[in-house]
């Protein structure tokens, strides 16, 4: 199956005193083409280690999958890869946005600097001057007002929202075939909330790209999902199309 097919994931974390946490267990998904997963659940339910495991950004050996663990992209197995092979793989066929702009993008760098380093990541072959075209470009795809100006702005010198329209310039800049997202629009007002949600809608269409969303907030991934995966403490007490979890929620979990 193409896409991408996630079986049996279970992760445990070593602990300090060497005692095992069970952080994620027996976790199915598949996402298709095209379309978007909601994951939904409260802080610590697993949501963001299935997604960080996906592009192996779990902190190994600390954090390691049961043998049982499968994660297909395009029917190649993600687990087990080396980060020179996961290289190839991050940003450029799968991407992630990260919660907290602030802290994921680099205060001492101006933005379209930041931007134009994800290109060069992955377009060996791209001239300065196609790769400030590039820059440019995505900032207008993500709706920066004036991208000219911001390009040279620092990540301080803008709002809140603005700095997550970079960050989604930044993961959309090789045209991924998915993008993760989590907990992307958490610290933002709800007025920026819906433009968010609404440009990733925009832009799955315009991209054909498929979206993981990762919220605790119900009503953000009700609009965006075609399905929604429920979890609660480590396992997933739900799984189906958005409306049918909305309107018939069968686990006692979905319906409070």
């Amino acid at each position: 199956m193409s896409g991408l097919v996630i079986k049996n994931l279970s992760v445990y974390f070593k602990r300090r005193d060497n005692t095992i946490f069970q952080a994620v267990k027996d976790v199915s998904l598949s996402l298709n083409e095209g379309k978007i997963l909601g994951i939904v659940g409260e802080s610590g339910s697993g949501k963001s280690v299935t997604a960080l495991s996906v592009l192996g950004l779990l902190p190994y050996p600390k954090a390691y999958h049961s043998a049982e663990s499968s994660i297909k992209f395009n029917n190649k197995e993600l687990i087990g890869l080396d980060d020179k092979q996961f290289q190839k793989i991050r940003g450029n066929e799968i991407s992630f946005i990260f919660q907290e702009p602030m802290s994921s993008l680099n205060p001492l760098h101006k933005v379209g600097a930041q931007i134009a380093e994800s290109l060069r990541l992955h377009q060996k072959n791209m001239t300065n001057k196609q790769i400030r075209q590039r820059t440019l470009e995505l900032l207008r795809a993500v709706k920066i007002p004036q991208p000219e100006l911001k390009m040279n702005a620092y990540p301080f010198e803008l709002s809140g929202g603005q700095r997550q329209r970079v960050m989604i310039a930044m993961a959309i800049a090789n045209n991924p075939k998915i993008l993760i997202a989590d907990e992307p629009t958490t610290a933002l007002d709800v007025t920026i909330q819906e433009q968010i949600i609404d440009l990733l809608l925009e832009l799955k269409q315009k991209l054909n790209m498929a979206i993981i969303f990762i919220s605790h907030n119900l009503r953000l991934v009700h609009k965006i999902a075609d399905n929604i995966a429920v979890m609660y403490q480590g396992k997933i007490v739900e799984y189906g199309p958005s409306e049918e979890i909305f309107n018939c929620p069968r686990h006692s979990y979905t319906k409070k």
